[in-house]
């Protein structure tokens, strides 16, 4: 965290590292675009699409790894080249089409079931409650519940016994209770299997909340590649999701700065 009180020289350690072998993963919701009330009225800044536009044909990569199912992100971040993956690495966007990665493939019947229990649960008619289906989670938000404490506490008690009982797993995200399926998948196996695949000098990863903890830990592993692990605060989420982080940011204006610092530094260096 030594670079925290200086946002502006963030990307010094990196400043040897070709721009063509630098990895770049964001998170959506809460760090390239605001959380909103209503998932699906979240949209970004057009100019931070046209940035990461440029910025994309002049790195190695550009990935997306959201909660989000990959064909939203595809209709949200219309941006050629960009890799996208969805529900924290349990899916990605190939060939024009989502799809679920091989491991979670058995689970997705236990995962319709699940949701169907959950549709029946009078909680689910609390004021604020909105259930959200993905390809390989299902969510319950409790952003707009009038006390969201205490509906994600009533949440919690009633989710935990379907969850079991189908045999999947419950976890907590920002004023959201998902149910995964039990694989050992998360932001921080995408990043890992991104470094494998890619072979990147540098990775900077950047994203908001509990689920990106995965991400920074991920990079704070790696001991054979430079890294930038970016965190963006806010009042919703633990200062301690952002341990492992070298840098914390303020919110999405700071984000959009650091990504134009960045493309800045890119265009020095003509793109592959």
């Amino acid at each position: 965290m030594g670079l925290a009180a200086e946002p502006s020289r963030a990307l010094d350690r990196l400043a040897g590292i070709p721009p063509s072998t630098l990895l770049l993963g964001l998170d959506f919701d809460g760090t390239l675009a605001p959380i909103v009330a209503k998932p699906g009225r979240a949209r970004p800044d057009p100019e931070l699409v046209e940035v990461l536009g440029e910025l994309t044909p002049r790195l190695l990569s550009v990935a997306l790894i959201s909660g989000r199912d990959t064909s939203m992100l595809a209709q949200l971040m219309p941006v050629k080249g960009l890799r996208l993956i969805g529900n924290h690495g349990l899916e990605e966007w190939r060939d024009g089409r989502p799809a679920a990665i091989p491991a979670v493939q058995p689970y997705l019947p236990a995962l319709a079931r699940a949701r169907r229990a959950i549709e029946r649960l009078p909680e689910l008619r609390l004021p604020g409650v909105e259930l959200e289906v993905k390809l390989a989670i299902v969510s319950v938000h409790f952003r707009n519940a009038g006390d969201p404490t205490g509906t994600g506490r009533a949440l919690k008690t009633v989710l935990e016994p379907i969850v079991s009982g189908c045999g999947l797993t419950l976890h907590a995200a920002r004023l959201v209770w998902e149910v995964w399926p039990p694989v050992p998948v998360d932001k921080g196996a995408a990043v890992r299997r991104l470094r494998d695949e890619l072979q990147p000098q540098g990775i900077i990863y950047i994203g908001d909340d509990v689920p990106d903890a995965a991400a920074f830990e991920a990079l704070a592993a790696m001991l054979d590649v430079v890294t930038l692990a970016v965190g963006v605060r806010s009042a919703e989420v633990a200062a301690e999701t952002f341990s492992a982080c070298d840098l914390v940011l303020g919110g999405q204006p700071e984000v959009h700065g650091l990504l134009r610092r960045l493309l800045e530094h890119a265009m020095q260096i003509p793109p592959p």
